[in-house]
């Protein structure tokens, strides 16, 4: 059974604490650990500092290893910070990236269809998956954003176990929209949500580094769920 996490990162955190693993070498070292075959990453700069640069040194840190896949930190163009959407979508995947990550409360900016529609039509159209954190956008944002772009892959990271009653009435009506288990680490809740969903929008994710795999993948391998289940949440999905 092959794992791919679909929720990891390189980069310093602006924290104090300087054991904090955050470089590309510590990612390889859990993935080397806990069985990891490859992951998703993004650069903390992107996020944290600004998402051009922060894009470029990515593709620096995961040239010639296979194991990673670049996701892209988006920012919307009107305020001529990053180029307009149609510059840049069509050529993620040749450029190496195959996912795209954003971040509109720490940016600062509305997640409204009038500032992310002009990417977010793009990104259906080239079928480029969409992640983003819950604490970055309202549920009521997250159902009209999947609403207006059936089509478009979301991948809805950091959900909680307290987060329930929230998400789970959007996940059974938009059939566009995926979990990952990096923070959803709640009593057979993979086991629960197969049950009344299948499993074929469950997604293994760790947010490696700032937390150890182990656990994430745990929750995938001993849950009551089939063999062909269990492949599908690892890494086929």
């Amino acid at each position: 059974m092959q794992y791919f996490d679909s929720f990891s990162f390189f980069g310093k955190r602006p924290v104090e604490d300087t054991e904090e693993p955050w470089s590309r070498e510590h990612v390889l070292d859990l993935m080397n650990r806990c069985g990891i075959d490859a992951a998703m990453v993004y650069h903390s700069l992107a996020k944290e500092y600004n998402p051009n640069y922060g894009n470029r040194v990515l593709l620096e840190e995961i040239a010639n290893e296979p194991r990673f896949f670049g996701c892209y930190v988006g920012m919307p163009h009107f305020t001529d910070e990053m180029a307009e959407p149609d510059v840049w979508v069509p050529n993620l995947r040749e450029n190496g990236y195959y996912a795209v990550k954003l971040f509109p409360k720490k940016h600062g900016y509305e997640a409204s269809p009038l500032v992310l529609d002009p990417m977010l039509h793009l990104l259906e159209n080239e079928q480029i998956p969409l992640l983003i954190d819950i604490n970055e956008i309202d549920f009521s944002i997250l159902a009209g954003m999947a609403a207006r772009y059936p089509d478009l892959p979301i991948l809805v990271q950091q959900l909680k176990w307290s987060n329930a009653r929230q998400i789970v009435p959007l996940f059974g009506h938009y059939l566009n929209l995926h979990v990952e288990f990096s923070n959803l680490q709640s009593y057979n809740y993979p086991d629960w949500l197969v049950s009344r969903f299948g499993a074929d929008r469950l997604l293994f994710g760790s947010e490696m580094p700032l937390k150890t795999p182990g656990a994430a993948r745990a929750l995938i391998d001993y849950a009551d769920i089939s063999a062909d289940d269990k492949k599908l949440i690892a890494g086929e999905n």
